[in-house]
């Protein structure tokens, strides 16, 4: 009977993944992360991670200077939209030579005041200057980027330590175990009932049972290690560290419509899109900017110029010139150069268009694939949970037996070493999903980890 009910239950559940695969349901369009039940909704300790990561992981903290150096660029870029001010003075001793008169040693100055504006530039200054904001926007981008693969780290690394503490307690019952096995043995020994070889055998395993608990000590030292590291985050402390997974109870249809939606267009929003379609537009502001070099660019321009003239009436006198009106420059030939960048500018322009091709078809593709996969962790969490009631069942009924005096302290121990071992496979199985379905929502712009990203400060900022 229990079997006939154990197989109606997987049917049950395989034609309920079918009619979800084959008729896919609405999703929730709203960033309703909590409703989905994510890493940082069940472990509000990675918010406090997430947190001092933004401000400390040496990861972001370069990318920090990248954006202050795109930000100090700008003003490069602009800088000819304003007005230039030079001045220029010669100060010393001349020494004239004549033929017919006397030769002259003076001091003589001559300086040079001047302002340039420019008028009209075909356009080339203003996209100069957008030129400097589109790196801008570029490098915050890469700054977000790398904090959402840093997100994604610390969620494998937090969830692998909660595994690798739960795998430790384990293996500590374990321990207690064999320990407890090895005082019967050695006394069945004495008693000349076991052999020296079964009990070396047992010795042996208890030897390989402590070396596993100090591997999984090491690993989740490494892991803390590697935690502090990329995060800056100093208070993780094994001891505090839950010992579960709880359940995400979610619902298939939550995260499938947005695998629609990020197909249908979505993946304009993705970074990897975002990125390249913005170096598209730098290119072309770049192309504007080429084009306007073997234009006639016209400028204001004002000088106030000292020189030493000679008059009707006596020579070397202090003049001072005032010119104010306009000047016209124009590069008529400069040797193909400008031809040069105007033909690499247009080739960089449809690599990127091809490249956004490619793009597109990358991020859909991999969409579909982290959907399949999450599918699978999905099918494989439910046959978990479905499962999970018997084996609780059974350990209710071995430790009602042990409270009933019926088994002894050795079976019990050996129960709920059982138990706990098949219970640390559904957490195993519910992180797996948990970290596939932030993968997934990292990848089509949802990652929940954005809830607590901010752009840093830079020195130009503050």
């Amino acid at each position: 009977m229990m079997k006939n009910k154990l197989i109606c239950l997987i049917r049950w559940l395989i034609s309920i993944q079918l009619l979800g695969i084959i008729a896919w349901s609405p999703a929730l369009r709203a960033n309703d992360y909590e409703t989905l039940n994510t890493p940082e909704y069940l472990f509000p300790q990675l918010a406090n991670i997430y947190a001092v990561a933004n401000r400390k992981a040496p990861a972001l903290l370069r990318e920090i200077q990248k954006i202050s150096e795109a930000e100090g660029m700008s003003y490069l870029y602009s800088s000819n939209r304003y007005p230039h001010l030079n001045f220029d003075i010669n100060a010393g001793y001349e020494r004239r030579e004549r033929e017919k008169e006397a030769n002259s040693y003076d001091f003589r100055k001559f300086f040079n005041l001047s302002l340039n504006h420019p008028i009209y530039h075909w356009g080339g200054l203003v996209a100069r200057e957008h030129i400097g904001e589109i790196n801008i926007y570029l490098a915050e981008e890469e700054y977000e980027r790398f904090y959402q693969n840093l997100a994604q780290e610390i969620r494998v690394l937090y969830l692998s330590l909660i595994l690798e503490n739960i795998s430790l307690r384990n293996a500590k019952l374990s321990e207690e175990i064999i320990c407890k096995n090895l005082e019967v043995l050695d006394e069945q020994r004495h008693q000349g009932v076991l052999s020296e070889d079964n009990y070396t055998l047992q010795y042996i395993q208890l030897q390989e049972t402590l070396l596993e608990i100090q591997k999984n000590k090491n690993k989740g030292e490494r892991i803390v290690e590697r935690l502090e590291y990329i995060t800056g985050y100093k208070e993780v402390n094994l001891n505090q560290l839950p010992l579960e997974v709880p359940s995400p109870s979610l619902e298939k249809n939550l995260f499938e419509g947005r695998l629609i939606d990020f197909i249908n267009g979505g993946y304009k929003k993705s970074p990897e899109f975002s990125l390249n379609a913005k170096k598209i537009q730098r290119e072309k502001e770049s192309l504007k900017f080429i084009e306007s070099i073997n234009r006639p660019l016209l400028n204001i321009h004002l000088t106030i110029q000292q020189i030493h003239d000679n008059t009707a009436s006596f020579n070397d006198v202090d003049t001072l010139i005032y010119f104010g009106g306009v000047r016209l420059t124009w590069n008529i030939f400069d040797g193909f150069a400008t031809k040069g960048r105007k033909i690499a500018s247009m080739a960089r322009i449809r690599l990127l268009e091809q490249q956004e091709l490619g793009i597109n078809n990358d991020l859909s593709r991999e969409a579909r694939i982290m959907a399949t996969d999450l599918d699978l962790s999905f099918r494989s969490l439910e046959l978990n949970e479905a499962r999970y009631p018997f084996i609780l069942k059974f350990w209710d009924r071995d430790n009602q037996l042990w409270n009933d005096n019926k088994i002894s302290e050795l079976e019990y121990l050996e129960s709920r070493l059982n138990f706990l071992n098949k219970q640390n496979d559904l957490y195993t199985a519910r992180s797996n999903f948990l970290l596939n379905l932030s993968e997934f929502l990292s990848h089509v712009g949802q990652d929940p980890a954005m809830k607590y990203f901010t752009l840093p400060q830079t020195d130009e900022r503050n």
